[in-house]
C-alpha cells in the first residue's frame, strides 16, 4: 500500500509565494518610511524586481497591499509579546499580565508599528476594519487573561468580555496618543504609569 504524501508546490505557486514575500518586505519598509500616501505601487514593484502587473495580480490595489502589511506586522508583534511575557513569569501570574500590557505599550514607540499600524492604519482602512484586525490579535488574549485572574481570585468576578473591551480601548487610545506625540518615549512613560495605576485597581486587596 502506498503512503499518500502531500503534493509538492507547483513552480507557479512557489513563484507566487516568493513574489508576495518580496512585495510585503519592500512595501513594509516604504510604508514605514514614507507613509501610505507617498508610497507608489510602481516603485514598490521596481524595488521588488517585479512588474506593476504582478503587484496587481497579488493585491488588487495599494490599500489591499497595505492591509496585508499591517496584518503581518500585527501578527508578528502579538506573537513576540505573547512569548516575551511568558519569560521569567509564572503562566498564571498577575505579573505576566502586566508584562504583556507593558510590551504592548512599548510596541507603540517602534517607528514601523507606529507609522503603519497606529497612524496610517485607521486612516487608510477605516476605523472598523482597523479595529477588527487589532482586536483579532489582542482582545481574546486580554479577555482570557482577565477571566483566569478572576478564577484565581485576584480580581473581582464580572463579565470578562466587556472588561476586556474597556482595557483594549484604553491601550488603543494610549497607542494613538504615543504615535502622534513628538516625544514618544516620554509619552509612553506617562501613558504607562496612568494605565498601570488603573490596571492595579482591579486587584483585590488581601484580607489582613
Amino acid at each position: 500500500m502506498s503512503i499518500d504524501t502531500p503534493p509538492r508546490k507547483t513552480l507557479k505557486a512557489a513563484q507566487s509565494e516568493k513574489t508576495r514575500a518580496a512585495l510585503l518586505r519592500i512595501a513594509r519598509a516604504m510604508f514605514a518610511e514614507n507613509g501610505f500616501a507617498a508610497t507608489s505601487l510602481e516603485l514598490v514593484a521596481e524595488r521588488a524586481g517585479v512588474t506593476t502587473g504582478a503587484v496587481y495580480h497579488q493585491y488588487r490595489d495599494k490599500r489591499r497591499l497595505f492591509q496585508a502589511v499591517l496584518e503581518q506586522i500585527e501578527s508578528e508583534v502579538f506573537e513576540s509579546i505573547r512569548e516575551r511575557s511568558r519569560a521569567g513569569a509564572d503562566r498564571e501570574s498577575w505579573e505576566r499580565l502586566v508584562a504583556a500590557a507593558e510590551l504592548i505599550l512599548d510596541s507603540f514607540t517602534d517607528p514601523v508599528y507606529c507609522q503603519v499600524v497606529m497612524i496610517d492604519g485607521p486612516a487608510v482602512l477605516g476605523w472598523e476594519v482597523w479595529h477588527e484586525i487589532r482586536a483579532s490579535h489582542i482582545l481574546r488574549y486580554i479577555c482570557d487573561a482577565l477571566v483566569q485572574q478572576m478564577e484565581l481570585g485576584r480580581i473581582a468576578r464580572e463579565p470578562g468580555q466587556p472588561l476586556a473591551h474597556v482595557m483594549f480601548g484604553a491601550l488603543n487610545e494610549a497607542g494613538l496618543v504615543i504615535a502622534h506625540s513628538a516625544d514618544k518615549r516620554a509619552t509612553r512613560k506617562e501613558m504607562g504609569a496612568a494605565l498601570l495605576r488603573n490596571f492595579n485597581r482591579l486587584r483585590l486587596r488581601k484580607a489582613s
